[in-house]
Protein backbone atom coordinates (compact mmCIF):
# COMPACT_ATOMS: atom_id res chain seq x y z
CA UNK A 1 0.00 0.00 0.00
CA UNK A 2 0.89 3.31 -0.61
CA UNK A 3 0.89 4.44 3.13
CA UNK A 4 3.23 2.38 4.08
CA UNK A 5 5.43 2.97 1.36
CA UNK A 6 5.36 6.84 2.11
CA UNK A 7 5.95 6.41 6.10
CA UNK A 8 9.06 4.01 5.19
CA UNK A 9 10.20 6.24 2.68
CA UNK A 10 9.03 9.63 5.47
CA UNK A 11 11.67 8.18 7.70
CA UNK A 12 13.87 8.15 5.69
CA UNK A 13 14.28 11.42 4.78
CA UNK A 14 14.64 12.57 8.29
CA UNK A 15 17.28 10.28 8.32
CA UNK A 16 18.91 11.97 5.40
CA UNK A 17 18.49 15.40 6.84
CA UNK A 18 19.08 14.43 10.32
CA UNK A 19 16.10 15.72 12.30
CA UNK A 20 16.62 15.72 15.56
CA UNK A 21 13.64 13.64 17.48
CA UNK A 22 11.51 10.60 18.19
CA UNK A 23 8.52 8.68 16.08
CA UNK A 24 5.32 9.23 16.90
CA UNK A 25 2.12 7.54 16.16
CA UNK A 26 -1.27 8.87 17.62
CA UNK A 27 -3.75 5.80 16.44
CA UNK A 28 -2.76 2.43 16.00
CA UNK A 29 -5.26 0.75 15.26
CA UNK A 30 -4.12 -2.59 13.90
CA UNK A 31 -1.11 -1.48 14.38
CA UNK A 32 0.23 -2.17 10.76
CA UNK A 33 1.66 1.54 10.48
CA UNK A 34 3.42 1.62 13.99
CA UNK A 35 5.26 -1.82 12.70
CA UNK A 36 5.90 0.08 9.49
CA UNK A 37 7.20 2.58 11.04
CA UNK A 38 9.34 0.58 13.28
CA UNK A 39 10.74 -1.37 10.28
CA UNK A 40 11.92 1.68 8.94
CA UNK A 41 13.42 2.80 12.25
CA UNK A 42 15.46 -0.49 12.70
CA UNK A 43 15.92 -0.81 8.81
CA UNK A 44 16.76 2.95 7.99
CA UNK A 45 18.31 4.07 11.43
CA UNK A 46 20.95 1.73 11.12
CA UNK A 47 22.27 2.33 7.98
CA UNK A 48 22.35 6.35 8.87
CA UNK A 49 23.26 5.79 12.75
CA UNK A 50 26.98 7.09 11.85
CA UNK A 51 25.26 10.32 10.58
CA UNK A 52 23.28 10.63 13.81
CA UNK A 53 26.43 10.09 15.61
CA UNK A 54 27.61 12.93 13.93
CA UNK A 55 24.85 15.16 14.65
CA UNK A 56 24.80 14.24 17.92
CA UNK A 57 21.30 12.66 18.09
CA UNK A 58 20.85 9.79 19.96
CA UNK A 59 18.56 6.58 19.50
CA UNK A 60 15.14 7.28 18.38
CA UNK A 61 12.22 5.94 20.23
CA UNK A 62 8.80 5.03 19.09
CA UNK A 63 5.89 6.66 20.87
CA UNK A 64 2.70 4.86 20.19
CA UNK A 65 -0.83 6.67 21.64
CA UNK A 66 -4.19 4.85 21.47
CA UNK A 67 -6.55 4.77 24.13
CA UNK A 68 -7.29 1.08 23.11
CA UNK A 69 -11.08 1.15 23.76
CA UNK A 70 -12.51 2.18 20.45
CA UNK A 71 -13.63 5.80 19.37
CA UNK A 72 -15.07 8.11 21.96
CA UNK A 73 -18.30 9.32 22.20
CA UNK A 74 -18.99 12.09 19.65
CA UNK A 75 -19.37 15.15 21.59
CA UNK A 76 -17.88 18.14 18.87
CA UNK A 77 -20.43 18.91 16.30
CA UNK A 78 -18.27 18.15 13.17
CA UNK A 79 -17.39 14.45 15.03
CA UNK A 80 -21.23 14.25 15.40
CA UNK A 81 -21.89 15.27 11.95
CA UNK A 82 -19.93 12.86 10.40
CA UNK A 83 -21.33 10.12 8.23
CA UNK A 84 -19.38 7.38 9.72
CA UNK A 85 -21.22 8.84 13.45
CA UNK A 86 -24.21 9.19 12.50
CA UNK A 87 -24.47 5.43 11.15
CA UNK A 88 -22.86 3.97 14.06
CA UNK A 89 -19.78 3.03 12.00
CA UNK A 90 -17.93 5.06 14.26
CA UNK A 91 -18.54 5.09 18.09
CA UNK A 92 -17.81 3.96 21.48
CA UNK A 93 -15.79 1.08 21.81
CA UNK A 94 -15.99 0.02 17.97
CA UNK A 95 -12.52 -0.07 16.68
CA UNK A 96 -10.93 -1.54 19.19
CA UNK A 97 -8.15 -3.51 16.94
CA UNK A 98 -4.54 -4.59 18.09
CA UNK A 99 -3.89 -4.55 21.77
CA UNK A 100 -0.91 -2.68 23.83
CA UNK A 101 0.29 -6.59 23.85
CA UNK A 102 0.03 -6.81 20.61
CA UNK A 103 0.76 -4.12 19.50
CA UNK A 104 4.00 -3.88 21.53
CA UNK A 105 4.92 -7.59 19.70
CA UNK A 106 4.74 -6.41 16.35
CA UNK A 107 7.05 -3.44 16.75
CA UNK A 108 9.41 -5.52 18.39
CA UNK A 109 10.08 -7.60 15.82
CA UNK A 110 12.08 -4.84 14.27
CA UNK A 111 13.38 -2.41 17.89
CA UNK A 112 14.55 -3.39 20.84
CA UNK A 113 11.78 -2.70 23.81
CA UNK A 114 13.81 -0.15 25.05
CA UNK A 115 12.95 2.18 22.40
CA UNK A 116 9.35 1.44 21.98
CA UNK A 117 6.48 3.92 24.23
CA UNK A 118 2.99 3.09 24.20
CA UNK A 119 0.74 5.44 25.85
CA UNK A 120 -2.34 3.93 26.32
CA UNK A 121 -5.77 6.40 26.89
CA UNK A 122 -7.19 9.49 25.59
CA UNK A 123 -4.81 11.79 23.93
CA UNK A 124 -5.27 14.86 26.20
CA UNK A 125 -4.60 12.58 29.32
CA UNK A 126 -1.38 10.88 28.14
CA UNK A 127 0.72 14.06 26.21
CA UNK A 128 1.01 15.54 29.16
CA UNK A 129 2.80 12.41 30.67
CA UNK A 130 5.38 12.86 28.07
CA UNK A 131 9.02 13.27 29.38
CA UNK A 132 10.18 17.28 29.28
CA UNK A 133 12.21 18.21 26.72
CA UNK A 134 10.75 14.96 24.06
CA UNK A 135 11.22 15.80 20.38
CA UNK A 136 9.95 14.45 17.44
CA UNK A 137 11.10 14.22 14.30
CA UNK A 138 8.04 12.73 12.65
CA UNK A 139 4.23 12.81 13.75
CA UNK A 140 1.64 10.11 12.28
CA UNK A 141 -1.92 11.11 12.95
CA UNK A 142 -4.72 8.76 12.14
CA UNK A 143 -7.15 9.93 15.43
CA UNK A 144 -10.29 9.94 13.01
CA UNK A 145 -12.33 12.35 14.96
CA UNK A 146 -11.56 16.14 14.71
CA UNK A 147 -11.50 16.97 18.16
CA UNK A 148 -9.02 13.67 18.78
CA UNK A 149 -7.06 15.21 16.17
CA UNK A 150 -7.62 18.78 17.80
CA UNK A 151 -5.79 17.74 21.11
CA UNK A 152 -3.14 16.26 19.73
CA UNK A 153 -2.26 19.03 17.59
CA UNK A 154 -3.01 21.83 20.18
CA UNK A 155 -0.74 19.75 22.75
CA UNK A 156 2.00 19.22 19.78
CA UNK A 157 2.15 23.03 19.02
CA UNK A 158 2.01 24.49 22.27
CA UNK A 159 4.29 22.19 24.35
CA UNK A 160 6.91 20.92 21.53
CA UNK A 161 7.13 23.96 19.00
CA UNK A 162 10.32 25.44 18.50
CA UNK A 163 10.28 28.90 20.53
CA UNK A 164 8.38 27.20 23.38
Amino acid sequence: DDIYRELYRGFEYVMISAVDGNVAEFGTSSGRTAMTLAKAMADIGERYAPSDAVHGIGPRKLYLFDSFEGFPVATNAIDSQAPQVMSGAWGPGVAKDASPAVLREMCEAFLDKSRIEISEGWYRDTMPNLPAGTKFALVHIDCDFYESTMDVLDRLFSTFCVGK
